[in-house]
């Protein structure tokens, strides 16, 4: 799942409208972008089935990024640095919306990858209703709440910027395209050094794009 997460980053601006949407972008992507880190380090494994061409998804061992007790703790760890770095009234609603972003991660992926998904460490019981096996339907709802979450966004405040108005569903039209196309048309990656990268660089670029985008909503 690409778009779909970023979906809940636009539904989480009803809940705190003066939290940039490039923060929660970056919340609701942490996760990938850990997994693309680990990957290039050698902790977690993104393998490629030798029948990719008919699944359409990679498989992995990534406790450390994915797995429910790993969810929790980069979740937890996201409350507590926000709440340390934003003062005010507003730091605990930032940090709550914030970690509720991270952890949405691991909800939404257990929708539809296979049972890989750990509730602890590698060796443990791991979860997933593989909705990928039925990929147009699996997209087919990705674009759903996409859609639902850009809604929402789009009603946030009633004045924003044109900036911002024009530019986030323009991003997400981006978004979706990649989501579709990178599952449904890419070919089988040669080996999974590219998409690590992609993980972590695709993570920050969109997030920046969305900061800025959004700073200048009017009151």
């Amino acid at each position: 799942m690409l778009v779909g997460h970023y979906a809940v980053g636009l539904a989480l601006k009803k809940v705190a409208p003066r939290l940039n949407l490039g923060w929660t972008f970056l919340a609701v992507m942490l996760l990938d972008a850990l997994l693309g880190l680990f990957v290039l380090l050698g902790i977690e494994k993104a393998l490629i089935p030798t029948n990719y061409h008919e699944l359409h998804y990679l498989t992995f061992e990534f406790p450390f990024s994915h797995g429910l007790t790993a969810t929790l703790f980069w979740a937890s760890a996201t409350f507590l640095i926000v709440k340390f770095l934003w003062r005010g009234n507003f730091s605990t609603t930032a940090a709550i919306v914030m970690s509720v972003a991270v952890f949405s991660h691991f909800l939404l992926d257990v929708i539809v990858h296979i049972p890989e998904m750990p509730l602890a460490g590698e060796n443990s019981y791991k979860v997933g209703f593989g909705l990928w096996n039925n990929l147009h339907l699996a997209l087919g709802l990705e674009v759903f709440v996409t859609l639902v979450g850009l809604t929402l966004y789009l009603n946030t405040r009633p004045m924003m910027r044109r900036r911002s108005k024009i530019g986030v569903p323009i991003l997400i039209g981006v978004l979706i395209l990649m989501t579709v196309g990178g599952q449904a048309f890419a070919p089988a990656p040669t080996d999974v050094t590219g998409p690590a990268f992609s993980w972590i660089g695709t993570t920050l670029l969109i997030a920046l794009i969305a900061y800025w985008l959004d700073k200048d909503i009017k009151s």
